[in-house]
C-alpha cells in the first residue's frame, strides 16, 4: 500500500481564466477540485492563490502542473510532504 503525499501551493498571480480553460475541474462548495494523474487539487476560490494537493507517489503530475502554471504567467511555491510530514520536494518560480 502507498502512503498518501500532502502538498500545499501558493500560487502569484497569473491567467487563472486560461489555466481553468486547459484543466478539466470541477466546482464543489465554492472550492475548484482537479486531478492530475494520482494527486488531486484543491483551492478554495477561482484566485487559485491558496491550494491543497494530496495523492500518492507520482510527481510528475507537478512536472505538469509546473509547465502549465509558467505557461499562464503565474509564479509560485509548492510544498510536498511524505504521509509522515517531512518535506520530500519543492518547486518554485
Amino acid at each position: 500500500m502507498t502512503a498518501e503525499r500532502n502538498a500545499f501551493l501558493t500560487l502569484f498571480p497569473g491567467n487563472s481564466d486560461a489555466l481553468l480553460k486547459e484543466l478539466p475541474h470541477r466546482i464543489q462548495s465554492g472550492c475548484i477540485h482537479f486531478a492530475l494523474l494520482s494527486w488531486t487539487f484543491e483551492f478554495e476560490d477561482d484566485s487559485l492563490t491558496m491550494g491543497r494537493a494530496y495523492g500518492t507517489e507520482e510527481l510528475l503530475a507537478f512536472e505538469q502542473l509546473t509547465e502549465l502554471l509558467a505557461r499562464h504567467e503565474f509564479d509560485y511555491l509548492i510544498e510536498i510532504f511524505e504521509d509522515s510530514g517531512r518535506p520530500l520536494k519543492r518547486y518554485s518560480r
